[in-house]
């Protein structure tokens, strides 16, 4: 006579029972932000900087005084004396006059008192005067990247619990952080059962089923965020399988 249980759990109830029985406590770890890819923050990431850090040239070509050439749309181009920029460091404090222009490149720091960057492609440079004509007139702050305009100090820019993706490691490491607190990995212990199961494929031949499961779940586990650990093939024996449980 072919035995039959009264009856069967359902998954609903098992899954019920599962999470019942689960107590998973958040732990933190710090890795470094190149392998954090995938990861989830711990903590909320803060600017503690500002970028760009100070008012600087969005383009190659000269900046000027907006009150010097905001005539020019009526009077045509004007006449600015080049004066020399100071070496790097000493720029920022560098004050720049009425009348005057300073040769930039982009990603330089505007002098004091220089609020519009003229495109190199708009000005007639004379070397030999150090003069330079500019032929048409900009809004005042035009190709100026101001201090804290992509990120400012204190701003929020990542949340706790966020996933953390390719543009965000770079985004913190924009901001010199290079190591990042992340919820560590939980660890999922894996356990085939069946004393049909085999990791052997030459066992095939002799009615045993190949375990794929096990890799499967396992990859699961990882994409999901887990650290998978497989205990092995354990046979339908209940002692066993509490053990290995234990």
């Amino acid at each position: 006579m072919h035995w039959t249980p009264s009856y069967y759990t359902s998954v609903r109830s098992s899954y019920s029972k599962l999470l019942n029985a689960i107590i998973i406590r958040p732990m933190v770890e710090s890795i470094f932000t190149e392998q954090a890819i995938g990861r989830f923050l711990w903590s909320d990431i803060i600017s503690h900087i500002d970028i760009p850090s100070s008012n600087c040239s969005h383009m190659d070509g000269f900046v000027v005084i907006y009150n010097d050439i905001m005539k020019i749309s009526k009077h045509g181009p004007i006449k600015l004396r080049v004066v020399p920029r100071r070496k790097f460091g000493k720029s920022e404090n560098q004050i720049l006059h009425t009348g005057q222009a300073i040769r930039i490149s982009t990603g330089e720091v505007l002098p004091r008192l220089g609020d519009t960057v003229i495109p190199v492609e708009y000005t007639d440079f004379d070397s030999k005067s150090n003069t330079v004509i500019i032929q048409r007139d900009f809004a005042k702050g035009s190709f100026v990247s101001h201090k804290g305009s992509e990120i400012a100090s204190k701003d929020l820019l990542l949340s706790k619990g966020h996933a953390l993706r390719v543009q965000d490691l770079a985004l913190v490491s924009m901001l010199g952080i290079r190591k990042l607190k992340v919820f560590k990995k939980p660890r999922v212990a894996i356990i085939p059962t069946g004393n049909e199961l085999t990791e052997k494929m030459t066992d095939i031949k002799l009615g045993k089923i190949l375990n794929t499961n096990s890799r499967v779940i396992s990859n699961l586990i990882e994409t999901s965020g887990g650290a998978p650990l497989d205990l092995g093939i354990t046979p339908d024996n209940i002692q066993k399988i509490k053990k290995k449980l234990e």
